[in-house]
């Protein structure tokens, strides 16, 4: 035991005059840090390196193009497309679980890149590898727009009057056209082109800015770069609402339908495509030239601190250089990581959420509050975007300002989480149920009739439900009618101030007075005017929002501090993929289906169903909160066990110079001198 501690004393002793005489010359350190010409130049073309354009060889300029880029790539893939999914489900009769696998479909792309792209991402130029994924992107972004160009022009109107016609008429038989739902499958591949083109900028790109800065620098650098990430939604969003309100078929203006009085209205979903794919284009060409590395970027490397979980760093050092047969030894190194494992989970839980909510967020008020698509769109897009992109910034300023190490970042994760579930419980706030004759509610003069369009007061007008495009009536009873025809109405429509009134309706008692007449029915669904609970469930879902977007932060940065330098990319490529399998694919689709259960009406005939006309509002609702609820659970338990497990490095040292030294004093296990850096620093 004596002889242990002297040659341990020994062994101090030639550490520290080892410090105080260095092996290696100012001369020869600064060797170490010089920068390679290659790797440092803007250049395009190894003889394309104009001179005028290596002043922009820096962090801050190369922050600008990925922010332009994560601003496009949120423009559409989170803004236009998801302000679009309920028109599409009008314009080519599909289902919310089929919209919501438009949605995943950008996942599914990605995931399927990621860990090749971010494998071999270090050994190549990233600003080329984000260049060539935005070309993609972009060719994604006009394949979405082919289903406009290749159908008829849109035909809102049925193929005969909407109208009861007690007479007996026989109707032409209108089942022949030809079907849009085979359209879905050019949207799944617009999409899943725009997810394979996005691969490289929520990894290699956050890997190329951190290799390059700071960690006080990487965090306000991030937190800039995902917060335009969430202005690219908040743009997608508004433009998207403004484009919903011009009709689809440009230069036509039909007189007879408004986007606010209708729910055959179809806007201009298309242009927005066009617009993100055309900036896409612009930016591949400047981010192309960026260069491998940039100047100083080998000295700040050097000055990081190392705060890799237990002994992941020393793992990492038995590797060479990475290659294909290190992949299966590279990916045991990052799963034997708990806390990358638990962390990759709960930020899993958080995309379920996130990609579900912005999916079908529209139709969410939509139904609740029976608003238009645009206007929902508008109001998700003020509301929800400016919110996630305060909470993205100000955690970023929490990493800059804070200095905390991993494991405080995890327990504040953890506390933020919490408070955001109580923020959730604002959503309990919703509008009374409404009424849709012959699915929730009886037809007024036919009271022991239900769960059937057809009543007594509709019996001789001849209504057939494959027949009639879905065209609702609110009556003067505020309940909804399926048409007109379903309401009883034998005269043409009047229109006032933009809507058709119906009069002459045997199954509505009461009146509308329009312009100093009497109505029935007028066209749309009912509004319930007395409600006011809609800013309620905005303000709510604006601080949950900033709760969920402020965590992203630290637990990136945690992320990047847990797992080897060398397997950053990789490590963060491995993370996006276990985000998407388990969080942004299923979610949308998860949601949808939940969303499908709650339908009590669909539209269609000829043997296919469309879309649907009309939920249950009490079950829509439990099916939203139960959502949220289950996986805001997830989240909190992943994060607590993640600050649970995780072991510093220095802790890892102490254990091994006290249980593993030889009687020379040198350090016995392989973990121990895989790596020098785990030696303890003894002044």
């Amino acid at each position: 035991m004596s002889s242990r501690k002297a040659n341990s004393g020994q062994k101090v002793e030639q550490n520290y005059e080892s410090k105080e005489s260095p092996v290696v010359s100012e001369v020869e350190e600064n060797e170490e840090f010089k920068d390679n010409p290659d790797e440092v130049a803007c250049n395009w073309h190894p003889k394309c390196q104009p001179q005028c354009c290596q002043c922009f060889a820096r962090p801050s300029c190369l922050l600008l193009w990925l922010c332009l880029s994560s601003f496009t790539q949120g423009l559409v893939v989170n803004g236009f497309v998801n302000s679009v999914l309920t028109t599409l489900e009008l314009r080519y009769d599909m289902t919310s679980s089929e919209s919501g696998l438009i949605a995943s479909m950008y996942d599914i792309g990605s995931v399927l890149c990621l860990v090749p792209v971010t494998y071999i991402g270090h050994r190549y130029r990233r600003s080329r590898l984000i260049s060539i994924g935005l070309l993609i992107m972009s060719v994604g972004s006009f394949v979405f727009t082919i289903p406009q160009f290749t159908t008829d022009a849109y035909n809102y109107q049925s193929p005969v009057s909407p109208l009861c016609y007690l007479s007996g008429k026989v109707y032409p038989d209108f089942c022949t056209k030809q079907t849009l739902n085979n359209y879905k499958f050019v949207f799944w591949l617009g999409q899943f082109l725009h997810g394979v083109g996005a691969s490289p900028l929520y990894t290699l790109a956050v890997a190329y800015l951190d290799d390059n800065l700071t960690v006080q620098q990487s965090g306000a650098f991030l937190g800039a770069y995902y917060m335009m990430s969430l202005i690219g939604p908040a743009m997608g969003y508004l433009l998207g609402g403004i484009f919903l309100n011009i009709y689809v078929e440009l230069g036509v203006t039909p007189s007879d339908l408004t986007p606010s009085n209708t729910s055959l209205w179809v806007g201009a979903w298309w242009v927005g495509f066009l617009i993100s794919g055309t900036l896409s284009l612009i930016i591949v060409v400047p981010l192309f030239g960026f260069p491998k590395l940039f100047p100083g970027s080998a000295r700040i490397q050097h000055e990081k601190k190392q705060e890799t979980h237990g002994n992941s760093e020393a793992k990492c050092a038995e590797m060479q250089e990475l290659n294909v047969k290190d992949f299966c030894p590279s990916v045991g190194v990052i799963l034997s990581n708990p806390v990358f494992v638990f962390i990759s989970f709960s930020g899993a839980a958080d995309a379920i959420l996130v990609a579900g909510l912005s999916t079908f967020g529209p139709k969410v008020l939509q139904t609740l509050f029976m608003v238009s698509a645009s206007t929902a769109t508008f109001t998700i897009g003020l509301v929800s975007v400016p919110s996630a992109a305060i909470g993205l910034l100000v955690g970023g300023l929490v990493i800059r300002f804070s200095n905390l190490p991993v494991r405080s970042l995890l327990w504040m994760c953890v506390g933020v989480a919490a408070v955001d579930v109580l923020f959730g419980l604002g959503l309990l706030a919703k509008c009374d149920l409404q009424k849709f004759a012959g699915v929730n509610q009886n037809y007024p003069l036919t009271p022991n009739q239900s769960n059937s369009l057809n009543a007594t007061c509709n019996m001789n007008c001849h209504c057939q439900e494959s027949k009639f495009m879905y065209s609702p009536v609110c009556g003067a009873d505020s309940v909804i009618y399926y048409s007109p025809c379903y309401a009883g109405c034998q005269s043409n429509g009047t229109m006032i101030n933009g809507a058709n009134y119906y009069a002459n309706c045997t199954c509505i008692t009461g009146q509308i007075t329009a312009n100093n007449y009497n109505f029935s029915a007028m066209e749309g669904t009912c509004k319930d005017a007395s409600c006011n609970k809609m800013p309620i469930v905005l303000v709510t879902i604006g601080f949950f929002l900033f709760g969920i977007f402020f965590i992203s932060i630290p637990t990136l940065q945690c992320t990047m501090r847990v797992i080897p330098a060398r397997l950053k990319d990789f490590g963060l490529g491995l993370q996006w993929v276990i985000l998407r399998l388990f969080g942004s694919i299923p979610g949308p689709l998860v949601l949808g289906k939940l969303i499908d259960t709650t339908c009590s009406l669909w539209t269609g005939g000829c043997g296919h169903q469309g879309s649907c006309s009309f939920y249950n509002g009490e079950s829509f609702w439990a099916m939203v909160l139960g959502f949220a609820a289950v996986l805001k659970a997830l989240e909190i338990l992943f994060l607590i066990l993640a600050a649970a497990l995780y072991v510093p490095p220095d802790q890892v040292i102490q254990v091994d110079v006290e249980i593993e030294t030889k009687p020379d004093g040198q350090f016995a296990g392989p973990e121990a001198h895989a790596n020098e850096a785990f030696k303890p620093d003894i002044a």
